[in-house]
């Protein structure tokens, strides 16, 4: 008797280890995950040094207000995405920019993108955008699913580029003040009619 309550015993105590020691490694992996997801989110933003070359910087789903300013640092590619940013303003944003990510934001009215000058990908889609200015031209632009009424791009001379997407927007017309050779791509299912688009300037004139 006295041999087997020493072996029940001794198998508790293991039990109750190994219990305390799968308890032990949870809280350390909890703590690790959490210390790892905080020091990421401190290194994106408190601890990028202006004189290095972030290739790509993932700020989206951060809770953002307010675009944030970037604009002392070096940055190739920025997702700003699914935040609740309402202002659009360029002028926080790193001017070595080569992709842009602002769609699933709360961004309204006239939105102008004019100090991004090597700007080639420009998402603003999902927002609440009435009227954008671009110059000059950006290669690929995704504004679907706006209230986009007004767009305008100021780079007459400028390469063909590639695919612009204005779909679903259903109160833009047809009937632009850019040239719609423009770009080579336009993707514009659900706008205000089925027509292709045309110039304004090549609309015909009654008599």
């Amino acid at each position: 008797m006295e041999v087997q309550e020493r072996k029940r015993v001794a198998n508790m105590y293991i039990i109750n280890n190994n219990i305390k020691l799968i308890f032990l490694i949870f809280f350390i992996c909890s703590c690790s995950s959490k210390v790892r997801t905080n020091k990421e989110y401190q290194i994106t933003v408190d601890q990028i040094n202006n004189r290095d070359t972030i290739e790509l910087l993932d700020l989206s789903n951060k809770g953002f207000k307010k675009v944030p300013d970037l604009s002392s640092y070096n940055i190739k590619r920025l997702d700003l995405s699914k935040n609740d940013i309402k202002k659009f303003d360029e002028t926080f944003l790193p001017k070595s920019l080569l992709n842009l990510n602002l769609s699933k934001n709360l961004i309204g009215d006239f939105v102008t993108v004019t100090k991004l000058r090597n700007l080639r990908d420009l998402d603003l889609s999902f927002n609440n955008i009435d009227s954008v200015n671009i110059n000059p031209c950006i290669k690929n632009v995704d504004l679907s699913n706006n209230n986009l009424v007004y767009l305008n791009f100021d780079c007459f001379n400028e390469k063909i580029a590639d695919t612009l997407d204005i779909s679903n927007n259903t109160g833009f017309s047809n009937v632009v003040p850019f040239p719609t050779t423009l770009y080579n791509i336009v993707l514009r299912k659900n706008i205000k009619n089925k027509k292709s688009l045309i110039w304004s300037f090549e609309v015909p004139i009654d008599d």
